[in-house]
């Protein structure tokens, strides 16, 4: 089982992750950042650099696999929280606003 490094936070195996207020907010930001033009750009140049559409194995080279993996499953996080749901992410959408509106 692995965590994403932020509080044991488990990554693969879980069906669904705890919607708390820090990952709706997390993934508000990631998809802001990466749902823009430039954004895009770059998720596209990171899809290419970090094997989102090659085989990650390298013959007799466990080592540089394990790297390539290593790079992907950065590429495979963020795609996730940007293609989240947005049904996920409207409550805190709104009460963010609120609170930008009220500031």
């Amino acid at each position: 089982m692995e965590t994403d490094g932020e509080e044991g936070e488990v990554r693969q195996g879980a069906q669904e992750e705890e919607m708390t207020p820090e990952r709706r907010q997390k993934i508000i930001d990631y998809q802001k950042a990466f749902l823009s033009a430039e954004g895009a750009n770059v998720l596209a140049d990171l899809s290419l650099k970090c094997y989102g559409q090659h085989n990650t194995y390298a013959r007799g080279e466990p080592d540089e696999s394990a790297f390539r993996a290593g790079q992907r499953e950065v590429l495979i996080y963020i795609r996730r929280l940007v293609e989240a749901k947005p049904e996920e992410v409207e409550p805190m959408k709104a009460r963010t606003e609120e609170d930008e509106e009220n500031a």
